[in-house]
Protein backbone atom coordinates (compact mmCIF):
# COMPACT_ATOMS: atom_id res chain seq x y z
CA UNK A 1 0.00 0.00 0.00
CA UNK A 2 3.02 2.40 0.40
CA UNK A 3 4.46 2.30 -2.62
CA UNK A 4 0.44 3.02 -3.90
CA UNK A 5 0.48 5.84 -2.12
CA UNK A 6 3.87 7.30 -2.78
CA UNK A 7 4.25 11.15 -3.49
CA UNK A 8 7.32 13.21 -3.99
CA UNK A 9 7.74 16.84 -2.40
CA UNK A 10 10.44 19.54 -3.68
CA UNK A 11 12.40 20.61 -0.74
CA UNK A 12 14.35 23.97 -1.28
CA UNK A 13 16.36 25.61 1.30
CA UNK A 14 17.72 28.85 0.52
CA UNK A 15 20.53 31.11 2.67
CA UNK A 16 19.13 34.25 2.81
CA UNK A 17 22.45 35.32 3.79
CA UNK A 18 24.18 34.25 0.46
CA UNK A 19 21.41 33.14 -1.36
CA UNK A 20 22.79 29.72 -2.17
CA UNK A 21 19.68 27.34 -2.71
CA UNK A 22 19.91 23.51 -2.58
CA UNK A 23 16.48 21.73 -3.98
CA UNK A 24 16.11 17.58 -2.94
CA UNK A 25 13.16 15.69 -3.41
CA UNK A 26 11.41 13.59 -0.70
CA UNK A 27 9.34 10.97 -0.71
CA UNK A 28 6.07 10.42 1.35
CA UNK A 29 4.14 7.38 2.17
CA UNK A 30 0.65 7.93 2.73
CA UNK A 31 -1.60 10.41 3.10
CA UNK A 32 -0.74 13.75 1.73
CA UNK A 33 -1.64 15.77 5.20
CA UNK A 34 -1.57 19.34 4.63
CA UNK A 35 -0.86 20.38 8.50
CA UNK A 36 2.32 18.31 8.14
CA UNK A 37 3.57 19.57 4.87
CA UNK A 38 2.74 22.99 4.84
CA UNK A 39 1.94 23.46 8.95
CA UNK A 40 -0.95 26.05 8.30
CA UNK A 41 -4.85 25.58 8.64
CA UNK A 42 -6.77 24.96 5.38
CA UNK A 43 -9.21 27.96 4.30
CA UNK A 44 -9.28 27.80 0.94
CA UNK A 45 -12.49 25.93 -0.56
CA UNK A 46 -10.81 24.34 -3.43
CA UNK A 47 -8.93 21.05 -3.25
CA UNK A 48 -6.85 21.78 -6.09
CA UNK A 49 -5.86 25.08 -4.32
CA UNK A 50 -5.13 23.75 -1.01
CA UNK A 51 -2.98 21.07 -2.73
CA UNK A 52 -1.35 23.23 -5.46
CA UNK A 53 -0.40 25.72 -2.64
CA UNK A 54 3.08 25.98 -1.50
CA UNK A 55 4.53 28.09 1.52
CA UNK A 56 7.58 29.23 2.80
CA UNK A 57 9.02 29.25 6.28
CA UNK A 58 12.20 30.41 8.13
CA UNK A 59 14.46 28.36 10.15
CA UNK A 60 17.72 28.67 11.69
CA UNK A 61 21.05 26.60 10.51
CA UNK A 62 24.55 26.34 9.38
CA UNK A 63 25.62 27.44 5.90
CA UNK A 64 28.48 25.62 4.70
CA UNK A 65 28.83 28.52 1.94
CA UNK A 66 29.24 31.16 4.25
CA UNK A 67 27.99 30.56 7.87
CA UNK A 68 29.80 27.20 9.02
CA UNK A 69 30.01 27.90 12.56
CA UNK A 70 26.82 30.00 13.56
CA UNK A 71 23.50 29.74 12.69
CA UNK A 72 21.48 31.88 9.75
CA UNK A 73 17.62 32.27 8.27
CA UNK A 74 16.93 29.70 5.68
CA UNK A 75 13.83 30.34 3.63
CA UNK A 76 12.63 26.49 3.39
CA UNK A 77 9.41 25.70 1.39
CA UNK A 78 8.19 22.05 0.36
CA UNK A 79 5.85 21.42 -2.77
CA UNK A 80 4.13 18.92 -4.36
CA UNK A 81 6.47 17.35 -7.13
CA UNK A 82 4.67 13.96 -8.28
CA UNK A 83 1.85 12.09 -6.82
CA UNK A 84 1.10 8.14 -7.43
CA UNK A 85 -2.40 6.87 -9.05
CA UNK A 86 -3.69 6.85 -5.51
CA UNK A 87 -3.69 10.24 -3.33
CA UNK A 88 -4.96 10.24 0.28
CA UNK A 89 -5.51 13.60 1.27
CA UNK A 90 -6.24 15.07 5.09
CA UNK A 91 -7.02 18.45 5.68
CA UNK A 92 -6.32 20.09 9.01
CA UNK A 93 -9.52 22.19 10.08
CA UNK A 94 -8.58 23.26 13.52
CA UNK A 95 -6.41 26.60 14.50
CA UNK A 96 -5.23 26.03 18.10
CA UNK A 97 -4.22 28.85 20.39
CA UNK A 98 -0.88 27.69 21.71
CA UNK A 99 -0.85 30.02 24.64
CA UNK A 100 -4.71 29.00 25.68
CA UNK A 101 -4.23 25.08 24.02
CA UNK A 102 -8.20 25.85 23.16
CA UNK A 103 -8.48 24.94 19.20
CA UNK A 104 -11.28 26.13 17.08
CA UNK A 105 -13.05 24.51 13.51
CA UNK A 106 -12.41 26.19 10.66
CA UNK A 107 -16.00 26.60 9.52
CA UNK A 108 -14.89 27.39 5.43
CA UNK A 109 -17.33 24.84 3.41
CA UNK A 110 -14.93 22.94 1.16
CA UNK A 111 -15.74 21.94 -1.84
CA UNK A 112 -15.02 18.07 -2.35
CA UNK A 113 -14.04 18.46 -6.17
CA UNK A 114 -15.22 15.15 -8.14
CA UNK A 115 -12.44 15.59 -10.13
CA UNK A 116 -8.49 17.29 -9.46
CA UNK A 117 -6.04 17.50 -10.94
CA UNK A 118 -2.08 17.26 -9.67
CA UNK A 119 1.02 18.03 -11.62
CA UNK A 120 -0.56 16.76 -14.65
CA UNK A 121 -2.36 13.69 -12.89
CA UNK A 122 -6.15 13.32 -13.01
CA UNK A 123 -8.08 11.90 -10.36
CA UNK A 124 -11.44 11.16 -9.38
CA UNK A 125 -12.74 11.74 -5.65
CA UNK A 126 -14.21 8.16 -4.23
CA UNK A 127 -14.70 9.11 -0.17
CA UNK A 128 -15.23 12.02 1.88
CA UNK A 129 -14.79 11.68 5.61
CA UNK A 130 -16.74 14.57 7.26
CA UNK A 131 -16.17 15.90 11.08
CA UNK A 132 -19.70 17.49 12.39
CA UNK A 133 -19.09 19.82 15.41
CA UNK A 134 -17.13 22.49 16.86
CA UNK A 135 -14.57 21.43 18.56
CA UNK A 136 -11.67 17.98 18.40
CA UNK A 137 -13.17 17.13 21.43
CA UNK A 138 -16.51 16.52 20.41
CA UNK A 139 -18.52 15.90 17.67
CA UNK A 140 -19.47 12.72 14.67
CA UNK A 141 -17.78 11.57 11.99
CA UNK A 142 -19.69 10.82 8.75
CA UNK A 143 -18.38 8.89 5.38
CA UNK A 144 -19.69 8.97 2.26
CA UNK A 145 -18.71 6.96 -0.42
CA UNK A 146 -18.75 6.35 -4.59
CA UNK A 147 -20.32 3.04 -5.41
CA UNK A 148 -20.03 2.33 -9.03
CA UNK A 149 -23.09 4.35 -10.24
CA UNK A 150 -24.19 6.63 -7.14
CA UNK A 151 -23.13 8.30 -3.67
CA UNK A 152 -24.19 6.59 -0.28
CA UNK A 153 -23.75 8.76 2.95
CA UNK A 154 -23.35 6.38 5.81
CA UNK A 155 -24.07 7.68 9.25
CA UNK A 156 -23.52 4.99 11.41
CA UNK A 157 -25.74 2.01 10.21
CA UNK A 158 -27.72 4.66 8.77
CA UNK A 159 -27.10 4.26 4.57
CA UNK A 160 -28.96 6.73 2.08
CA UNK A 161 -28.24 7.54 -1.16
CA UNK A 162 -27.26 11.44 -2.23
CA UNK A 163 -26.57 13.09 -5.34
CA UNK A 164 -23.31 14.87 -4.77
CA UNK A 165 -20.72 14.26 -1.54
CA UNK A 166 -21.38 17.45 -0.47
CA UNK A 167 -25.22 16.74 -0.38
Amino acid sequence: LDQTLEIEVNVRMTCTKCKKSNLRTEEVNGAIEKQLMLDESVTDNSIEKILSKSRKETVAKKCDNCSPNTNVDFEFERQIASTSDVVLVSLKRFLTDFETGISEKVKTKVDPTLRITIKGQKYQLKGVIEHHGNTIAEGHYTCTLKTEHEWKKINDSQISTTLTPAD
